[in-house]
């Protein structure tokens, strides 16, 4: 299966925050070949986020969570892309 493509983190493995080991998402609940280890800022304590459910957006939605912090984003002109980063975009160690 391949990992879903991240606009704004494009090597989340080589950036060493999404590794390759088997592992259930807390989010769909399927057995997966890689999982998330980097920041997830939510008020519950996630581990082990499949690289899909961060992609589709239905890990920050579930635990009303971010995976990069608002206040460190530069300022930009569309809401879009701001959501696309802060709730489906693999954070940076």
């Amino acid at each position: 299966m391949r990992l879903p493509n991240f606009k704004y983190n494009p090597n989340p493995i080589l950036l060493k925050v999404i590794k390759e080991e088997k592992t259930l998402c807390p989010v769909c609940n399927k057995n997966k070949d890689y999982s998330y280890v980097g920041p997830f800022y939510s008020v519950e304590e996630v581990e082990s986020i499949c690289p899909w459910c961060i992609s589709d957006g239905s890990a920050a939605k579930m635990f009303e969570g971010e995976f990069q912090d608002v206040e460190s984003c530069d300022d930009v002109e569309k809401d879009e892309y701001i959501d696309e980063l802060i709730y489906r975009t693999p954070g940076y160690i």
